[in-house]
């Protein structure tokens, strides 16, 4: 009997593991605006050159992090706000149109979505509306000069959701005139950008 008891208590352990919410459960949107832009053209502008080296920066902020996902915004400084991410893990950037209630449909979903981790590039009026969606925070809309924020939602199987609020790059630089740089995002060769659900 006394060789029982040892069975019984790694037999009990095992089942009390299986019972519980393992941290694998959980999942991630990561909510980001897009980096510094220039000043023209006024209703498509590209990134400044402060902005592409926050976009490089960005795969260094989640470099130990699961992404299965990229989701922008159709215009060129959030499509190149991801695209050097979207890159180096080999990801297509899925578009998501702004109609009205957009930001509802995009977190429906995340919440849907059956990737470990999932990437957003928006803009001073959707990034914390989406993760006040996601969480039902009450945070307000970021500031025009705000850049350097990453907003990481984790999604639990318990429906206990959290937000951390991090910071990434260098600080938030203002707006530049690029007259010269090209309209188009800097898509990689062979990278392509698919229209979203949403």
């Amino acid at each position: 009997m006394k060789k029982l008891f040892p069975a019984l208590s790694v037999l009990a352990c095992i089942l009390s593991a299986c019972t519980s919410s393992p941290s694998t459960t959980d999942r991630h949107v990561f909510v980001v605006r897009h980096a510094e832009k220039c000043t023209l053209p006024a209703d498509d502008p590209p990134l400044t050159p402060a902005g592409r080296q926050r976009s490089q920066d960005l795969i260094g902020a989640l470099a130990t992090e699961d992404i299965g996902a990229v989701y922008s915004t159709p215009f060129v400084r959030t499509l190149e706000t991801v695209t050097p991410i979207a890159e180096e893990r080999g990801l297509d950037i899925i578009r998501t149109p702004m109609f009205s209630g957009f930001v509802q449909a995009l977190a429906d979903t995340a919440r849907a979505s059956t990737e470990n981790g999932i990437l957003v590039s928006g803009h001073s009026n959707t990034v914390a509306r989406l993760v006040n969606v996601l969480v039902g925070t009450d945070y307000p809309d970021l500031d025009e000069s705000v850049y350097d924020l990453l907003y990481v939602v984790t999604l639990r199987a318990d429906s206990t959701e959290r937000v951390e609020v991090r910071t990434y790059g260098g600080p938030s630089m203002g707006v530049a005139d690029c007259r010269n740089r090209s309209q188009e995002p800097q898509l990689a060769p062979g990278l392509s950008v698919e229209t979203g659900p949403v």
